[in-house]
């Protein structure tokens, strides 16, 4: 549907009007609306010319243009599309050029899933001595009641341009995503992406004011009883418009954006993703006093009462431009994450970044401000109080502008707060806060600030401020306000070590009340083994009371407490200090060689079980051969055919292994195989083995548990065995490389990654000797040898979100000398054509070397330090095997154990071989 004005023109005392009207549905009463199919309106204005008295030339105003309107209820599913477009108005008297667009508007409840499209653009209006106006005003979803939303609404509101020769001009622009009624009530439940902008006209004027202002709201009210529920992202962006006055009146281009804006007496909660942007217009006045505003405001969740959110808040101030003779100019900036102007609370689990950016303001002999402010969760504290409970991460920079005065004050001050309230505050968020000044004015940075009353804090996030004057917690000055810690109060070390972290203004106190104090170290300008003063008082600021003590979480780092001797805690300091204890690399060191150990071990089980007979159990003593591995991992039933003399092997294995150690264990699991090929001659056996494993090694111990790493191994080697009556001898080099993946947490907290690549490599060797007693059918095997390992890893410097914490740890070379020893019971049974031959075996591993591993650790700034990882010296070891053999093939079942004083292993194979 398509409405076009047309022409018209009065003289002398006559109106003209030129006005568009277009209506999708209308129903005057109060029955309801349900559509589903498409609605597209076009409206444009026409012409409207008067002499004389005053001329309107409406394209959506005095004849309004609605998708529906409904008296009743509205239901819709159907997609709705309303643009309007403003015509021309010229007189020489009053000029009206509106401009109107609805989507929906209901006296009732709204449920739509229907995508709605909303575009006003402002039209041109003319007077040579009154008011001329050129407002667009763009709404998707109006009601009284309840709102069930899912549909995306796009809309976009543009002033348009409004001329006066000696009168009052208007160019604004407001656009409404949804809007509830003032004296309504309900709910409104968003689930619909909304994208809504305003964009201000242009409004010139020799005399008179000038008004230019730009409002996007993404949900709003302005009063009425509405809770909102909200998961739909809203984007809302409002841009301020161009005026320019030459003469004594005044100039506004107000540019404000709420993403969510409830002045009625419901709650907010949302989940949604909300970015909102205002950018503040362009403000001359080339003569007189006449004042310029040219300010931006910036809201992502303005409410009354309570507060819930857990959805990303991103928000943009920027300030415009304003320029007058001898009136003020103001172009600065305010953005809120989160504000409440009433009672109630504020929950908080999302990310809020907050950024205020003052504009220019410049005036000849009147004052000039372009500040700055920039505020994460802000409650109305000086009147009212409510308690925030906040998880999220709030960051909040503000950057003043820039002011300049002839003769009169210029200011750019900037502020960044951000948490500002009076009540309970407990947060466990990052909190970063910088103020930035234009040049002509102070910078303020508080985290946490409180104005007045009494208040309690509890703290383990991590604080950062950075400004003029820049404080992790304020207590302001002259308002007397109480805070008393509770719990947990967490200090970042950063900055200038004389400067204190908590300001305790004058007339304020702060009560420790034995809280825990914590400390982290965020920042590339911390330094080690220093004191940081905690406190800054003024005046009569007082801090009362102590801490229960100091800790930080990281193991590595012990922090200290400094009381200085005096009889209060005002002039109290800490300090921390790198002295780590033990080292997660080192403990994924011991576990690497327990699994290479397994890895040789297995081969040792492939020489043994093709030196038995098959049908041992009437074999005689003569022809058979025993032989057994004193490892981890040990077999006995196998057996070979006197006509195959080549063997092929694979073995799959699975690895449970658990050291119970402090300060640093682990739980690893490994899946790995061990193949190979052997040909056996007379007595004697030669050989060739390789074999891959992966290991997944989560460590365990406090400060240590969310660190883990993947270690994968490839091995390879050679062996040989050889028997002489009833003795045995047998030998095996194998080399390995291991390729270590870690990931962990590191800071003073444990508040950042880290990770790091490295590799490791070396040789296992092994000799072992033995003999044979014969019971029967009973099988007795005693067997001493030694292992021996050599291991290597290069250095390498682990890389953590922060480049103080990249920790560098020094090469190792480790040589380690095992003496072994074992005893072994076999027997073995025909059922049928299959030879079943279990065995049960006990042993143990003494380290004849020295039981110690040490490697430095340092990080920038830190002298290195050597950490050292015992090993146990003695090891005991349990197996136990089925083998089953027909013809020259052979399946064996083997569960391995290995206990110590701190490390358990458990370990399943399946070893399958075949002759021929």
């Amino acid at each position: 549907m398509t409405a076009t004005g047309g022409t018209a023109t009065g003289y002398y005392t006559k109106q003209a009007d030129a006005f568009a009207e277009a209506y999708g549905i209308f129903n005057k009463g109060d029955g309801d609306v349900y559509n589903t199919g498409p609605i597209t309106l076009t409206a444009m204005g026409g012409t409207a010319t008067s002499n004389s008295g005053s001329a309107d030339a409406y394209a959506y105003a005095y004849a309004e243009a609605y998708g529906i309107d409904s008296g009743g209820d509205v239901d819709n599913t159907g997609a709705i599309t309303t643009i309007v477009t403003g015509g021309t108005a010229t007189s020489n008297s009053d000029v009206d050029v509106q401009v109107r667009a609805y989507g929906i508007d209901s006296g009732g409840d709204v449920d739509n899933t229907g995508a709605i499209t909303v575009r006003a653009t402002g039209g041109t209006a003319e007077s040579s001595t009154k008011t001329a106006s050129a407002q667009a005003t763009a709404w998707g979803i109006g009601s009284k009641g309840d709102v069930h939303n899912t549909g995306a609404i796009t809309l976009t509101a543009m002033g348009g341009t409004a001329t006066s020769t000696s009168g009052s001009v208007n160019a604004f622009a407001e656009a409404y995503g949804i809007s509830l009624n003032m004296y309504g009530s309900g709910d409104v439940y968003n689930n619909g992406d909304l994208t809504v902008t305003a964009m201000g006209g242009t409004a010139t004027s020799n005399s008179g004011s000038a008004d230019a202002y730009a409002y996007a709201y993404g949900i709003s009210t302005e009063g009425g009883d509405y809770v909102y529920y909200n998961t739909g992202d809203l984007t809302v962006t409002a841009t301020g418009a161009n005026a320019t006055l030459d003469g004594s009146g005044s100039f506004y281009t107000f540019t404000k954006a709420y993403g969510i804006f409830n002045e009625g007496d419901g709650n907010v909660d949302n989940a949604g993703a909300l970015t909102v942007r205002a950018t503040g217009g362009t403000v001359t006045i080339t003569s007189g006093s006449a004042n310029a505003d040219a300010s931006a405001e910036v809201y992502g969740i303005s409410n009354k009462y309570d507060v819930r959110n857990t959805g990303a808040i991103t928000v943009r101030a920027t300030g415009g431009t304003a320029t007058s003779d001898s009136g003020s100019a103001d172009a600065d900036a305010d953005a809120y994450g989160i504000i409440k102007t009433y009672s109630g609370d504020v929950y908080n689990t999302g990310a809020i970044t907050v950024r205020a950016t003052g504009g220019t303001a410049t005036s000849d002999s009147g004052s000039a401000d372009a500040s700055a402010g920039a505020y994460g969760i802000y409650m109305d504290a000086y009147y009212y109080s409510g308690d925030v409970h906040n998880t999220g991460a709030i960051t909040v920079r503000a950057t003043g502008g820039t002011a300049t005065s002839d003769s009169g004050s210029a200011v750019a001050d900037v502020f960044a707060y951000g948490i500002v309230t009076k009540g309970e505050v407990y947060n466990t968020g990052d909190i970063t806060v910088s103020a930035t000044g234009g040049g002509t004015g102070s910078s303020y940075a508080f985290g946490i600030c409180f104005l007045k009353g009494e208040n309690t804090l509890t703290n383990t996030g991590v604080i950062r401020a950075f400004g003029d004057k820049a404080y992790e917690v304020y207590l302001a000055d002259n308002s007397s306000p109480t805070v008393t810690l509770k719990d947990t109060y967490n200090m970042n070390l950063d900055g200038d070590p004389d400067t204190g972290s908590i300001y305790v203004g004058y007339g304020s106190t702060l009560d420790l009340n034995n809280a825990l104090l914590s400390l982290t170290a965020v920042g590339n300008d911390f330094q080690w083994d220093t004191e940081y003063t905690i406190f800054e008082t003024n005046g009569t600021g007082k801090v009362n009371g102590s801490f229960s003590g100091t800790t930080a979480k990281n193991p590595a780092v012990v922090a200290a407490y400094h009381t200085r001797g005096t009889e209060d805690s005002s002039d109290d300091t800490v300090s921390l200090s790198y002295q780590p204890k033990a080292s997660p690399s080192l403990t994924g060191i011991n576990q690497l060689s327990s699994t290479i150990s397994l890895a040789g071990n297995l081969v040792g089980q492939n020489m043994a079980n093709h030196f038995f007979q098959p049908g041992l159990a009437q074999s005689d003593k003569s022809a058979s051969r025993l032989y057994a591995d004193s490892g981890m991992v040990m077999s006995d039933a196998s057996a070979y055919s006197p006509g195959a003399t080549r063997i092929v092997y694979m073995t799959p294995y699975y690895t449970n292994m658990d050291r119970d150690a402090s300060p640093v264990g682990y739980d690893a699991n490994t899946i790995g195989f061990m193949a190979g090929y052997e040909l056996k001659y007379d007595n004697r056996l030669l050989g060739f083995h390789f074999g891959s494993a992966y290991t997944d090694l989560d460590f365990t111990g406090t400060g240590y548990s969310n660190n883990s790493e993947d270690q994968n191994l490839l091995s390879a080697g050679v062996h040989a065995m050889g028997a002489m009556d009833e003795w045995t001898l047998r030998g095996r080099v194998t080399g390995f490389y291991a390729m270590h993946d870690y990931e962990g947490l590191t800071g003073t907290n444990l508040e950042m990654d880290e990770d790091a690549d490295y590799n490791t490599w070396g040789i296992n060797a092994q000799v072992m000797g033995g003999r044979v007693f014969e019971l029967g059918e009973h099988r007795i095997l005693p067997e001493v040898g030694f292992n021996y390992l050599w291991l290597s890893r290069e250095s390498y410097t682990t890389d953590a979100d922060n480049d103080a914490w990249n920790v560098h740890y020094s090469s190792l070379d480790e040589h380690q000398i095992y003496s072994v020893a074992s005893l072994r019971w076999l027997t073995s049974t025909q059922v049928g054509r299959v030879e079943v031959t279990p065995s049960v075996a006990a042993g143990v591993r003494y380290l004849l070397t020295d039981d110690d591993m040490d490697v430095d650790l340092s990080l920038p700034g830190s002298a290195p330090v050597t950490v050292t990882s015992e090993q146990d010296d003695l090891t005991a070891t349990l197996s136990a095997t089925v083998a089953f053999t027909q013809d020259d093939f052979s399946l064996e079942m083997t569960y391995a154990g290995e206990y110590n004083d701190d490390t358990t292993a458990h370990t399943g194979l399946i070893r399958a071989s075949f002759m021929f």
